[in-house]
């Protein structure tokens, strides 16, 4: 398969991936900001998640050491610093996991983590056959049915289609331990906000009314009783104040893993003071 425009200035790096990783990569996709030139910084890697068969097998090929293995199993994924050549510069964030795992975990919905990453603009750099390419369809779709519910979560009495899904995007953010601007938020939306009406309107749609919310037009009513949203909001409070937990505890994992984390963490803050 031919790269998608957007990963093209990244392709020695998506070759040097693959080559790695080897037999094991069943597809490579790229997320966040270097999808966009709006959104990218000079020094901007890309964010790219390999979904494998086996995790310790990818990793080994990836010249990891026992540390970052046993690290793999906890709070999914597991995030590396890809270098050329191991010791090189960063070239991308590394996010590995295997479908099963991400399936899982957005079932059980234990936090946003892997939900908001794959709900959100990606591409598909890599996919082995087709199977694999209908699998990561499969978990997008997922994905976005996920963040559709929660946003859905007690919403205003009254609130515009085109909020809502607006909302399945950025109430991620709200589980950050340090939350985005609403600028800032809006502008994350409005990047990709047709891709984003084409995924989420639909879902907004099917999902509003086996919640028992009406479509009025363009606006979703929410006529339901308090007991109701107060229970809905209760569960949106602690989806979220379990996330962040759940994010903070990343941190130690990736400052164990990550080569260069305290630095790649230093700078990233800096750019959200200075965009937000």
């Amino acid at each position: 398969m031919s790269l998608p425009e957007a990963a093209l200035p990244y392709a020695e790096t998506i070759t040097r991936v693959r080559a790695q990783i080897g037999p094991s990569l069943r597809s490579l996709l790229m997320f966040g900001s270097c999808l966009s030139p709006r959104m990218s910084h000079a020094t901007s890697i890309p964010d790219l998640f390999a979904l494998v068969d086996d995790v310790d097998e990818a990793l080994v090929q990836l010249g990891a050491g026992r540390i970052a293995r046993w690290a793999a199993r906890v709070l999914p994924p597991i995030t590396l610093s890809f270098r050329e050549g191991g010791s090189g510069p960063p070239l991308a964030k590394l996010n590995l996991v295997t479908p099963a795992v991400i399936e899982e975990e957005l079932t059980a919905l234990r936090d946003l983590y892997l939900a908001a990453r794959l709900s959100k603009r990606i591409e598909i750099a890599y996919a082995r056959d087709e199977a694999c390419a209908r699998e990561v369809d499969a978990l997008v779709e997922h994905a976005a049915s996920v963040m559709t519910g929660v946003a859905l979560l007690a919403p205003p009495r009254e609130i515009p289609v085109e909020r809502l899904v607006e909302r399945c995007v950025t109430v991620s953010y709200s589980a950050e331990p340090r939350p985005e601007r609403e600028n800032k938020l809006r502008s994350l939306f409005e990047t990709f906000a047709a891709h984003y009406h084409a995924r989420f309107r639909p879902l907004v749609g099917r999902q509003a009314g086996s919640r028992g919310l009406r479509l009025e037009g363009d606006l979703v009513i929410d006529e339901r009783s308090d007991d109701v949203r107060r229970e809905e909001a209760r569960t949106l409070v602690r989806i979220l104040r379990r996330s962040r937990r759940r994010m903070m505890a990343r941190w130690p994992k990736q400052a164990l893993v990550y080569r260069g984390w305290l630095p790649y963490l230093v700078q990233k803050l800096r750019r959200a003071k200075l965009t937000g």
